[in-house]
């Protein structure tokens, strides 16, 4: 999770010169050991148009080649991202609009279940 958050704010930080970032954590479902905690990162960034949005989690990919070479990067963080999450029974999705983007993050956290085992 920790990394998670690490690549999403970092873009946040690295796309935004201006404006805000925020950062809200919140737990959604909370039933017995079973918690789903949601993160929402916001930012008023450079933005993402919205025809490159379904590739922005693939590999490799850039919404722009002008950005890699301004702003750096290999274009792994968001598909890393994704990839943690989906390990971690979670999802991830962004939207966008107008100059802000919006990456709402959540967690199924079931380790208890792991560790003692199903009840």
């Amino acid at each position: 999770m920790k990394q998670i958050l690490i690549n999403l704010i970092g873009n946040a930080i690295k796309f935004t010169s201006k404006g805000e970032i925020f950062v809200k954590i919140s737990v959604d479902e909370h039933i017995k050991n079973d918690y789903k905690i949601r993160f929402d990162i916001r930012d008023t960034g450079i933005g993402i148009p919205k025809d490159k949005l379904s590739q922005l989690f693939q590999a490799f990919s850039q919404v722009d080649s002008s950005t890699s070479r301004k702003y750096g990067g290999t274009g792994l963080g968001l598909a890393i991202c994704t990839r943690l999450v989906e390990l971690m029974n979670g999802g991830i999705s962004v939207k966008a609009q107008k100059e802000k983007v919006r990456f709402q993050l959540y967690h199924q956290d079931r380790s208890r279940e792991k560790q003692f085992g199903k009840h």
